[in-house]
């Protein structure tokens, strides 16, 4: 009787542990995910202040924590280009890009960066490439230093 007594308030213990680390682990994602945005949003009032360098400094605080958002990497493209670094601008855009390729941003960056090297064939393949990837009836415009607008037909 003791054996089964002790059997279940051991049970019992390990269905807390487990129920605490859940716990635990959900608090952090959920934490992180909220730290990101932060810290990107800390980024983009830099750049949009002309402090590029402390912008790039969080904006890869923010990538070092996730390195799995497409838009940080618009983000990091456009600080680079921003500090007339417009070959690793490409390179960030590529990389969001390459984690989601529907990113109309990242595609419409890239073809900008294209245009500012007088790379024009590959310029216009990436502005179709964005104008390919809108959903039908909508119209995405970029804003130097802000969000995509979206505007409705």
């Amino acid at each position: 009787m003791r054996s089964l007594r002790r059997k279940k308030v051991n049970m019992i213990k390990t269905l807390k542990w487990l129920f605490f680390l859940f716990f635990l682990t959900s608090c952090f994602e959920n934490s992180l995910e909220d730290r990101v945005e932060r810290i990107a949003r800390r980024a983009i009032k830099y750049e949009e202040n002309g402090q590029y360098e402390k912008a790039l400094i969080e904006i890869n605080r923010a990538i070092n924590l996730d390195s799995n958002i497409s838009s940080l990497y618009v983000i990091r493209g456009r600080i680079r280009r921003f500090q007339k670094f417009d070959s690793l601008s490409l390179v960030d855009y590529t990389k969001a890009i390459n984690l989601d390729s529907t990113n109309t941003s990242a595609l419409f960056q890239k073809a900008f960066s294209y245009s500012l090297l007088n790379e024009e064939d590959s310029a216009i393949k990436y502005y179709n490439l964005s104008i390919k990837s809108k959903k039908s009836g909508q119209f995405f415009v970029n804003i130097e230093n802000q969000d995509m607008l979206k505007l409705i037909h």
